[in-house]
């Protein structure tokens, strides 16, 4: 089950869709000296009701995945990159891994929810690709997604289906964010994976 905070849309319509961190490279680092891993951000609302900018996707109790950052700058979140350096933005993929002090999914999500002033620490994402040939075997992976999601959480990894048989590194509580280079909407990458039969995933972890 996956929850969202409101993102609210530009005059297009449009909202940013998930982009690989600048910084990715095929060892899996998707930092850089000049960005810090994990940083802290002050989020205020400045008047009642000001959409948040932002939606979240939450799996695993522990952490929120920042799927997806509105555009509009008028935003909580568009107000605060506006006015942060390059390293310490926000940014699509992102983790939210405390809240004002608490760590608990559902109570980080109560609190973006209903708090006006927050000290929200953030992670980057860790990540790294695998390359995985189905031929006539089943992918064998359990996921889970939100319909208007980016990514699919890994759930459970089958014993016999192609990514076991293949020997990747990839765990329960991973995330796809990527199918063969295509960083986009959880309709799109589970369509990728049903009719690709050699699949390059991005892995965000």
């Amino acid at each position: 089950m996956a929850w969202c905070c409101c993102v609210e849309s530009d005059e297009s319509g449009a909202v940013a869709l998930i982009s690989l961190p600048p910084a990715f490279n095929k060892e899996g680092d998707s930092t850089s000296e000049e960005a810090p891993s994990s940083f802290t951000a002050r989020l205020d609302r400045a008047v009642e009701g000001q959409s948040f900018g932002m939606r979240l996707e939450a799996f695993d109790g522990s952490t929120i995945h920042v799927a997806l950052i509105s555009s509009d700058v008028r935003s909580v979140v568009g107000r605060y990159n506006a006015s942060s350096k390059e390293g310490v933005r926000i940014r699509s993929g992102d983790y939210i891994e405390e809240v004002n002090g608490r760590t608990n999914a559902s109570e980080m999500r109560d609190l973006l929810e209903s708090c006006n002033g927050l000290e929200v620490r953030l992670r980057r994402p860790k990540l790294s690709e695998v390359n995985i040939k189905k031929g006539d075997l089943p992918l064998g992976l359990g996921i889970k997604y939100d319909q208007d999601g980016t990514s699919l959480a890994v759930r459970s990894i089958d014993e016999g289906g192609a990514v076991a048989c293949a020997g990747v590194d990839i765990r329960r509580g991973d995330r796809i964010v990527a199918v063969n280079g295509r960083a986009c909407r959880t309709n799109e990458l589970l369509d990728e994976l049903r009719r690709s039969d050699a699949l390059r995933l991005t892995i965000s972890r």
